[in-house]
C-alpha cells in the first residue's frame, strides 16, 4: 500500500494515468563500509571438461593469443593471435587425434555446417551483436574491445568484455546454447589454434572463437576437444561452423531458449547515442489514478516541452549535467539523521525511525527497528547497523566521485542485507536462496543470473533510482566499465530485460510521497538537481515508448491528492 502525506498548497493538480536500483555486497573493512574485493583471482570454466579437476586452464587473450588475468589481463603468448573477429579457419594447426562422435549436417569447404546443433538466444540482441563483431574487425590496436567465448560449464557461446572474469559470466550475452547430444563431453575451442601454452609451460585449451560477417551474416568457426589435465588434449580434425543471420528476427536456429539480452557494456563507439533498437522492450503504464500536485513556478523542465525519445533523452541529460553537485560521501550522515531527513518515517509506523527500505515492513510489523543512521563494522546479522547502500553499485564505476556519493541512489540501509546483496542487479527472483526479514529475498532469475529482490512497496522507487543513473550518467567513461551487468553503450543504455523489469516495477509501484519527499529533500542538497523519473511517473513512456508521448512541463513533484471516493 503507497503511503500518504499530503501537501495542499497553490499548485496544479493533474491525473495521472500511468506508473508509480544494487548495493554494496562486500566484506566488511577496517573503514566501517561494505567493501567488494575487486581483484579476487578467478579461473576459466570454459577449460576444463572435468568440474573437480584440481587445474583449470586459464583463459586466453583472443588479441595477443597469451593467456589473461580475468581481472589483469597480461599476455603470455604472443605467438597465439586468436581473434575473436578474426579470419575463420580451414587449416588444422593441432596434433590431428582422433575424433570422438561429434559431427554436423553438411560439409562446404571442409567446414561443417553445425548449425542445427546449437539453440539460439532469440532475445539477442543482432545489432549489437554486429556492431561487436565490427568493432573487432575495425580496431587498430592489437587488444580488440571484445572476445566471443565458449563457457563450458553453461554449454554456451557468449559476448564476453576484452577484460575478462568468468565470475561475471553470467552477465555476459549468451548467442548460443550447444545441444548437450552434440558435445557430450567435449568443448568449444579455437579453430585455428584449439591450444596455447601458459606461463607455467603447460598446454590449455582456448575458448576463443572466430567470427566472420560475409552477406550479413555471422560466422563461427570451431573445433571440439576434450580437456586433459596432463595438457594431452583430444582434440577433432574436423573444423565446424555455426550461423546467425543478422537480417532475420530470429537466430539461424530456431530457438527455445528464453534467455534474454543481458548485453554488456564496453567502450563506448564513436557515436554513443544510437537510434534506440526496443523492439523486445515493453513500456508499462500505471492505472493507478493518482492525482499528482505540481508547482509551476518551477521551471526545472521548460526546456524539454514537446521532446520526445532520443531528443527528450539527450536533452533530459544536458540537463541533468548541468547541475553538477559535490555533495561529498561524509554529508550522507548527517542527510539520512536531519530532522527534515526523507529517511524519516512518516509513511508507515510514522515514528521518525529510519526509513531503510531492507528492513521496512509495509505490511506488518517490523522486524526491528534503527532509531537514526549509525554505522557499526561488528554488524554480525540483520538488526546490528546501517551503512551507505548502493543501489548501482559502485564497484559498477569503480567508486568514481562525485557519482559514488550521490544521494539520488544512496541510501542508508541494514548493513547486513547490504553486504549479503553484494554487488548483484534488483530484479524479479524466480528460485530463491535467502530471504530476509522483511521478506526481500536473492537467489535467481528467469535466466539463471543471481539477483535480489526487494519488497514490492519500494520496487518503483528502485527502479526510478536506475532509471536515474543511466539519465544523469550515460555520458561519463565509467559508465561503459566491464563490471556492470545491465548497461549497454547506446540508446536506451539499459539492456532489453532490466528495462521490461524496471518499467514494470515503476508502473506496480508508483510514485508515493516518500518518493516526493526524498526527491524533493535531495533535491536541495545537490544544486538543484532532480530525479525526473519521480517528477513524471510517466517518463519512460516519453522516453523509451514504442511511439514516444511528446514531454509536457508541469513543474516539479510535491504532493499527492488523495481520489475523493
Amino acid at each position: 500500500m503507497a503511503p500518504t502525506s499530503m501537501v495542499f498548497t497553490p499548485f496544479i493538480l493533474t491525473s495521472c494515468n500511468e506508473p508509480k536500483t544494487e548495493k554494496e555486497t562486500t566484506p566488511k573493512n577496517t573503514t566501517g563500509e561494505t567493501t567488494k574485493p575487486e581483484t579476487a583471482t578467478s579461473t576459466n570454466p570454459a577449460s576444463s571438461n572435468n568440474g573437480s579437476s584440481n587445474e583449470t586452464p586459464a583463459p586466453t587473450n583472443p588479441s595477443t593469443g597469451g593467456t589473461t588475468n580475468p581481472e589483469n589481463p597480461t599476455p603470455e603468448n604472443p605467438t597465439n593471435h586468436e581473434n575473436g573477429s578474426g579470419t575463420s579457419a580451414s587449416a588444422d594447426t593441432s596434433t590431428p587425434t582422433t575424433p570422438e562422435n561429434g559431427s554436423g549436417s553438411a560439409t562446404t569447404n571442409n567446414l561443417i555446417d553445425s548449425t542445427s546443433q546449437f539453440d539460439f538466444n532469440s532475445s539477442l540482441d543482432k545489432e549489437m551483436l554486429k556492431n561487436k563483431i565490427l568493432e573487432n574487425q575495425n580496431a587498430t590496436g592489437t587488444k580488440k574491445p571484445n572476445n566471443f567465448v565458449y563457457d563450458r560449464k553453461a554449454q554456451k557461446v557468449l559476448i564476453a568484455p576484452q577484460k575478462i572474469n568468468w565470475k561475471e559470466s553470467s552477465s555476459w550475452p549468451v548467442i548460443a546454447t550447444v545441444k548437450s547430444s552434440f558435445i557430450g563431453s567435449k568443448q568449444l575451442v579455437n579453430a585455428e589454434e584449439p591450444t596455447y601454452t601458459d606461463s607455467s609451460g603447460k598446454t590449455k585449451l582456448s575458448s576463443f572463437l572466430n567470427v566472420t560477417i560475409e552477406n550479413n551474416v555471422a560466422k563461427f568457426t570451431f573445433k571440439t576437444a576434450i580437456y586433459s589435465n596432463s595438457g594431452n588434449h583430444t582434440i577433432d580434425t574436423e573444423t565446424h561452423y555455426f550461423t546467425v543471420d543478422l537480417n532475420s528476427s530470429s537466430a539461424s536456429s530456431s530457438s527455445n531458449s528464453n534467455t534474454p539480452n543481458t548485453t554488456e557494456a564496453t567502450n563506448p563507439p564513436s557515436s554513443s547515442l544510437n537510434q534506440p533498437n526496443t523492439s523486445n522492450t515493453t513500456i508499462h503504464s500505471s492505472n493507478s489514478n493518482i492525482n499528482y500536485l505540481y508547482d509551476s513556478s518551477n521551471n526545472y523542465y521548460a526546456s524539454l516541452e514537446g521532446k520526445r525519445g532520443l531528443e527528450l533523452f539527450q536533452a533530459l541529460t544536458k540537463l541533468q549535467k548541468s547541475k553538477s553537485t559535490k555533495f561529498g560521501y561524509g554529508n550522507l550522515e548527517g542527510f539520512y539523521n536531519g530532522s527534515n531527513s526523507p529517511f524519516r518515517d512518516k509513511y508507515y509506523e510514522k515514528d521518525g525511525s529510519l526509513l531503510d527500505i531492507y528492513s521496512e515492513n509495509p505490511d506488518g510489523i517490523d522486524p526491528y527497528v534503527y532509531p537514526d543512521y549509525k554505522f557499526d563494522q561488528r554488524a554480525k546479522k540483520e538488526g546490528d547497523g546501517t551503512n551507505r547502500e548502493h543501489i548501482v553499485p559502485q564497484s559498477w564505476f569503480n567508486k568514481v566521485e562525485p557519482i559514488r556519493s550521490d544521494p539520488f541512489f544512496v541510501w542508508p540501509t541494514d548493513i547486513t542485507v547490504n553486504h549479503d546483496r553484494e554487488n548483484l542487479p534488483h530484479d524479479d527472483v524466480l528460485q530463491e536462496t535467502q530471504i530476509f526479514r522483511n521478506g526481500a529475498k536473492k537467489g535467481n532469475n528467469s535466466f539463471g543470473s543471481e539477483v535480489f529482490e526487494p519488497v514490492n512497496a519500494f520496487k518503483g522507487d528502485i527502479a526510478r533510482a536506475y532509471f536515474y543513473f543511466i539519465q544523469t550518467y550515460n555520458q561519463d567513461s565509467i559508465f561503459y566499465s566491464d563490471a556492470n551487468k545491465i548497461f549497454i553503450t547506446s540508446f536506451p543504455f539499459m539492456n532489453n530485460h532490466y528495462l521490461n523489469v524496471y518499467s514494470k516495477w515503476n508502473s506496480e509501484d508508483p510514485v508515493d510521497q516518500f518518493d516526493i519527499d526524498r526527491n524533493n529533500a535531495t533535491a536541495a542538497v545537490t544544486n538543484g538537481r532532480r530525479n525526473p523519473f519521480t517528477d513524471y511517473p510517466n517518463l519512460v513512456e516519453n522516453l523509451f515508448g514504442e511511439n514516444p508521448k511528446p514531454f509536457h512541463n508541469l513543474g516539479v513533484l510535491v504532493g499527492i491528492k488523495e481520489n475523493s471516493n
